[in-house]
């Protein structure tokens, strides 16, 4: 490989107005391969996120020296519709791009990317670009888990489609978790079990670090004595996020230690609606924060949740945010049954296993809290940099992407 002229990358991505995937996990990854000069990476998204969005990640993208183009997905007259022509309109658009800038590489993420890669292989074909396809844990029964879709539905019947077939002809099919590797295999044979990777939610450790002046200085804005515990949760706060349980836990917490705090930090409250116990909203706080101010606000707390409905689709899964957790030294509380994380976190002291079907299970959180000894953030921080660094993803990605183009 000509390393003068490294090949081009098309990450292309679907994401509603929300999320923050894209400059919270795959910008540094982007920005990594670019560095190490395996691949020039470009940037496409299609979302219904507002203008001052789409402008500040288009700037983030260009200081990285990242070329990125906005697609809006229409949202009328009706999503569904909205959605399939925005799909019919992204192919022309991924084709164009081909054309115009050359990508040797595709890297579509999640099933509505996959669509649209697939009413292009017969020009994928022709132009010899490699196709790596960012599966993203188990979206489609995540769906079925967590919200009125079924399986006999025709728009669940449509989607799976679309993904067996990406799946079955990408050069290369990428996973967040092992479970996900073995639920795919079946549909696409055995003898294609090399063509799928593991790659891991990697975090920037130079970011993500504990800082004391962060940490005084968000407590003092927060109203908070440095003798009096602060719970963090980050994320979002969707059907699958076990809110209940966390104000739960939290609240029993609070019998003992009255002045105990809660910091929950996310983008949208929505979810909330009357999910609070009334003697809990002044011990509550709520921030929505730029990415970039998580780490110093993690730095404030004492202790952290990760948890997660285990649903059948949460095999396919990697919580982003406990390795941001982890390598701020902070110990966890974290669900069982998620991804492989279960078999990653036993027996570590510093994570205690939740698990939903337990019925002391809150009773058991608190006691781990309360004999909790001394948090040696250090020893915390180590075990995260070895499983949870963004240059451990970048070496796992740039594998996969240094393996297609042998091929």
């Amino acid at each position: 490989m000509n390393n003068h002229h490294p090949k081009k990358l098309l990450f292309i991505t679907w994401d509603s107005d929300s999320t923050n995937y894209l400059e919270s996990l795959f910008l540094p990854i982007l920005q990594g391969l670019q560095e190490s000069g395996i691949v020039s990476c470009a940037i496409l998204q299609f979302s219904w996120a507002a203008p001052d969005k789409i402008k500040q990640l288009k700037s983030l993208s260009e200081a990285q020296d990242i070329a990125y183009w906005h697609y809006p997905i229409s949202r009328k007259p009706h999503p569904l519709l909205g959605s399939l022509w925005t799909v019919y309109k992204g192919r022309k658009i991924i084709k164009k791009l081909i054309k115009q800038e050359g990508f040797q590489l595709l890297m579509p993420r999640s099933t509505m990317p996959a669509m649209m890669v697939n009413r292009l292989w017969r020009v994928l074909k022709r132009k010899e670009v490699k196709v790596l396809f960012d599966a993203d844990g188990l979206p489609l029964e995540e769906r079925l888990d967590f919200t009125a879709l079924k399986s006999n539905d025709f728009q669940y019947k449509y989607l799976k489609r679309q993904e067996t077939q990406m799946l079955q002809k990408a050069n290369k099919v990428l996973c967040r978790t092992q479970k996900a590797i073995d639920f795919h295999i079946p549909k696409v044979g055995e003898s294609r079990r090399r063509d799928f990777h593991w790659v891991s939610n990697g975090r920037d450790a130079d970011r993500f670090t504990f800082s004391t002046q962060d940490r005084e200085r968000v407590r003092q804005a927060l109203g908070i004595r440095e003798t009096e515990k602060l719970w963090v949760y980050t994320g979002s706060l969707g059907p699958q996020y076990a809110l209940k349980e966390m104000l739960g836990i939290f609240e029993l917490y609070q019998t003992k230690q009255p002045n105990s705090r809660f910091l929950i930090l996310v983008n949208h409250k929505e979810h909330l609606g009357h999910a609070i116990p009334k003697g809990l909203k002044d011990k509550l706080i709520f921030r929505s924060l730029p990415f970039q101010e998580i780490p110093a606000h993690l730095s404030a707390a004492d202790i952290a949740f990760s948890l997660r409905l285990p649903a059948w689709s949460m095999r396919g899964v990697a919580p982003i945010k406990l390795g941001e957790y982890l390598l701020m030294g902070l110990p966890v509380i974290a669900s069982t049954g998620i991804g492989d994380t279960e078999i990653l976190l036993q027996g570590l002291p510093f994570v205690h296993l939740y698990y939903h079907r337990e019925k002391d299970r809150k009773e058991r959180a608190v006691e781990w809290v309360k004999d909790l000894s001394t948090v040696d953030r250090q020893e915390i921080r180590d075990f995260a940099l070895a499983h949870f660094s963004l240059n451990k993803s970048i070496a796992e990605y740039s594998k996969v992407i240094n393996e297609s183009l042998k091929e």
